[in-house]
């Protein structure tokens, strides 16, 4: 009975929690790493939760399209039934039926790599969401708890709307025990806070130091630059910090690095697209054996990436025409051997081999008549 409350609960987190702590860690990323662990245990629980249902319901609502709409049949042993049943068991402290979880196991396995992926897809997505956009600028439900990223960036100044933030240059004045004042100057590195959320630390690059002295009863700054990369200063000497935030104008995105963008998205759309064709069956022609599945999807990302660049090539006006040629060549030879892949016409390494020999061969040649044609 021990080992089924354990097992139970063991899925339970699985389920219901792990989703949400994937979901945290991919949103909390960056400058924002340690917000992971704020609040308290509570809160997180709750957050976690809820954060968990929304991954579930995203994951569900993912496999009813493929099943309603596009009529994939994508993990077809798992329904609402299968999960209730195995739910249910695990409630009442008894293992699943062994006939339901060999039928049902392999499906399962998918449904949580599925759900995890799709966790810290959706996390990662919208902490990109947030700060392209910069939401938490507009919107206090999507400010970071860490009011000195806003302060030592300009994130508060109106500024940041308008131009675009290059760094900031720090004025960070000490004073030790024996009452001798030192400012130390530079451009700000890093910066470190404590559990309150109060800065411990500055970290300055190509730092000076200017000592106040008393000479013929005028004060008199010396400046003096300091050797090392980086100065770390810790707060607890310190009397006030001066911000100054160097900003340029931003320069508008034209129409071609806009279409690039939008192509970008699509691709990175399309990768996805192919990369969940391997969880499917009896959608790609014939492929019974998993090593051709996933023979048949990196040649189709690796055909994407291809034609990818040569449209990104084609829209920059790239005038070397040998790369260009190279990249059209590889894109035909590739969708070629594809198609000869998935006819079963060759086996694998001899297409492998032939197609190899052939981009070669044309390399080869074109190299020869360009150089030929510069002499």
């Amino acid at each position: 009975m021990n080992y089924n409350i354990a097992l139970s609960s063991f899925v339970y987190i699985l389920i219901f929690i792990f989703p949400g702590v994937l979901f945290r860690k991919f949103y909390y990323i960056g400058p924002f790493t340690k917000q992971f662990n704020n609040g308290n245990l509570f809160e997180r629980f709750i957050i976690t939760l809820f954060l968990s249902v929304i991954s579930l319901m995203t994951s569900g609502g993912i496999i009813l399209f493929l099943r309603d709409v596009l009529n994939i049949p994508f993990l077809p042993s798992i329904s609402y039934t299968t999960v209730f049943n195995v739910l249910n068991d695990l409630q009442d402290n008894k293992l699943p039926d062994p006939k339901i979880f060999t039928k049902t196991y392999k499906d399962f396995t998918i449904l949580l790599m599925l759900l995890f992926s799709l966790s810290g897809i959706l996390g990662a997505f919208s902490y990109m969401l947030v700060t392209t956009f910069k939401l938490d600028l507009y919107l206090n439900v999507f400010k970071f708890n860490d009011k000195w990223h806003y302060h030592v960036k300009g994130k508060n100044s109106n500024r940041i709307k308008e131009e675009k933030y290059l760094y900031t240059e720090v004025n960070v004045l000490t004073q030790d025990g024996n009452s001798e004042k030192t400012m130390y100057s530079g451009y700000l590195n890093d910066y470190t806070v404590d559990e309150n959320n109060s800065i411990k630390s500055v970290i300055l690059e190509e730092a000076h130091r200017y000592s106040y002295n008393d000479l013929n009863n005028s004060n008199q700054d010396r400046e003096r630059p300091i050797r090392g990369s980086l100065m770390y200063i810790a707060c607890e000497s310190v009397m006030n910090i001066n911000f100054t935030h160097i900003f340029l104008p931003k320069v508008k995105k034209t129409f071609k690095e806009k279409l690039i963008i939008f192509l970008k998205v699509i691709f990175a759309l399309l990768y996805a697209s192919t990369f969940i064709l391997f969880w499917m069956d009896n959608v790609i022609y014939h492929f019974d054996q998993i090593w051709k599945k996933a023979i048949f999807i990196i040649f189709s990302i690796l055909i994407e990436m291809i034609f990818y660049n040569a449209l990104k090539d084609l829209l920059n006006n790239s005038k070397n025409k040998i790369q260009r040629s190279i990249i059209y060549f590889q894109c035909i030879v590739l969708c070629a051997g594809l198609v000869v892949f998935a006819l079963d016409l060759l086996d694998f390494w001899w297409i492998l081999a032939i197609e190899f020999l052939i981009t070669l061969a044309f390399v080869q040649l074109i190299t020869y008549l360009a150089n030929k044609k510069a002499s």
